[in-house]
């Protein structure tokens, strides 16, 4: 039996209700993703944030990406899972996902660029991300045109205020 850990981070929180919520432990869920164990339990710890692939799969077993992020929304249609605040849904689940996607990439690519990577700590990287989906988020609530140049400038302001 996998022991039990305790999640440092929001996102993790909610990496743990979903796996839960899927009924399974941690080893089934590795097994689902094929995903390496200690890998998710790091995730579940939130000693890491979790790759965007990891996140591809996890969406594939019907986790919304929206609520693990940024914990408002439903966390799936078929997942009932407490403390999921409801949210008005202006944009369809697939456009939201692909934001947060390019949001990932470019945070990353941004931080591999700059050499920062291995500086961050897991947290601060998970608020970069969190920070910058928030603002393109933002930006795309009033209909501004988000396109890969707006993510990777939305990237640059964030580094440049709260790096």
């Amino acid at each position: 039996m996998a022991r039990k850990l305790k999640p440092r981070t929001p996102i993790a929180e909610r990496l743990v209700k979903a796996r839960e919520a899927l009924s399974l432990d941690r080893k089934g869920l590795a097994a689902a993703l094929d995903w390496n164990l200690s890998t998710l339990g790091n995730y579940e710890l939130g000693s890491s944030f979790p790759d965007p692939e990891f996140l591809n799969r996890l969406q594939a077993l019907g986790v919304s990406l929206d609520w693990l992020i940024t914990g408002r929304g439903e966390a799936s249609a078929g997942l009932h899972l407490a403390q999921a605040e409801p949210e008005r849904q202006e944009h369809d689940e697939a456009e939201l996902d692909k934001l947060l996607r390019a949001t990932i990439k470019a945070t990353e690519e941004c931080l591999a660029r700059e050499d920062a990577a291995a500086h961050v700590t897991p947290e601060r990287r998970a608020q970069l991300h969190l920070w910058v989906y928030r603002l393109m988020r933002r930006r795309l609530k009033r209909r501004q045109v988000i396109d890969e140049e707006a993510v990777k400038d939305a990237v640059i302001d964030v580094l440049v205020l709260f790096g």
